[in-house]
């Protein structure tokens, strides 16, 4: 009797084995159609542009550690594996930081005259 037990629950976890497999291959293969079709319409051919700017997986390299708010790393973190797989939420701070300075580094550097050129004035 112990026999018949021990066969149907051999053949119960080769049944189970066998579900885990085909279920894991299936898995795979609709990583790999998501990750397929991400590259065909993901970010970077919707929005070029903001591709060429943004997503640009140039290393920081040596930097500087910076903060920022917990819910903007969270929600940064959860979109940049879509966006542009492989990049670190680092590199995509500086990108951003990066454009703004090229952006408005003319009227940053502009108020900074000014404003130490009103200083100096004081200082005399």
């Amino acid at each position: 009797m112990m026999w018949i037990v021990l066969t149907v629950a051999v053949l119960v976890c080769g049944l189970l084995l066998c579900c885990v497999y085909v279920l894991s291959n299936k898995i795979c293969s609709l990583k790999r159609q998501v990750r397929e079709l991400n590259e065909k319409i993901g970010i970077a051919n919707c929005f070029p542009e903001y591709s060429r700017v943004y997503l640009n997986d140039a290393p920081v390299g040596k930097g500087r550690q910076i903060r920022i708010r917990c819910g903007l790393y969270n929600k940064a973190s959860r979109l940049i594996p879509f966006m542009a797989p492989g990049m670190s939420v680092s590199v995509y701070v500086s990108n951003i930081v990066e454009e703004h300075l090229k952006r408005h580094g003319e009227l940053l550097k502009n108020e900074l005259e000014c404003f130490l050129y009103k200083d100096s004035l004081w200082k005399n």
